[in-house]
């Protein structure tokens, strides 16, 4: 029986369904993260290097494997040169696992979104040294509050003491009652 092949107008790619692609890629990230946690030796390999996610190509042809690098900027270079020179290892050791006709061509990049994650905590530590009475904890309970009187925190079984020292609450309230005095007739509790 012979197949009918379906015709593609020119300049389009033929492209498989994104779920497939997915999946591919869910099962390259594992099969890339062992591979480099149990059979790489390479002293430029940065260790606690991980895999962070991997795009595969419409066509299955390519894939991006995209790294989580710490340390510097030398780190990520020397890590990524190790590894476009150990491509054809990596990728026969995937491919034996992976179980499809022809693996994608793997390609490692150092994860965009990581840097400027990292850049953005390096900032907070920056302005966390040059303002540190920003950073400083809220007063605990027991402190003096805005109205002049105590805060009182949470009691012993976990409920909120509503009392406040100085009677600073107990003023305010309709009728010139206390927050714990029973309710009197007419009112709704």
């Amino acid at each position: 029986m012979t197949r009918v092949g379906v015709a593609v107008p020119r300049g389009r790619e033929v492209t498989m369904r994104p779920y497939r692609r997915e999946r591919l890629g869910s099962l390259i990230r594992e099969l890339v993260s062992e591979v480099l946690s149990r059979h790489m030796q390479d002293p430029r390999i940065a260790a606690l290097t991980t895999v962070t996610r991997v795009e595969v190509s419409g066509d299955l042809q390519v894939a991006k494997v995209y790294l989580s690098v710490p340390g510097q900027a030398v780190d990520e270079r020397k890590t990524l040169a190790a590894l476009e020179h150990a491509t054809g290892h990596v990728q026969g050791l995937v491919a034996r696992d992976l179980q499809i006709r022809q693996c994608p061509q793997l390609r490692f990049l150092v994860d965009p979104r990581v840097r400027g994650t990292r850049r953005t905590l390096e900032l907070l530590e920056q302005n966390r040294l040059a303002k540190p009475e920003a950073f400083l904890p809220e007063a605990p309970a027991g402190e003096q509050g805005p109205d002049g009187g105590e805060v009182v925190g949470p009691d012993a079984e976990g409920e909120e003491n509503l009392l406040e020292v100085e009677g600073s609450a107990s003023e305010d309230v309709e009728g010139g009652g206390s927050l714990d005095a029973e309710p009197t007739e007419g009112r709704e509790a």
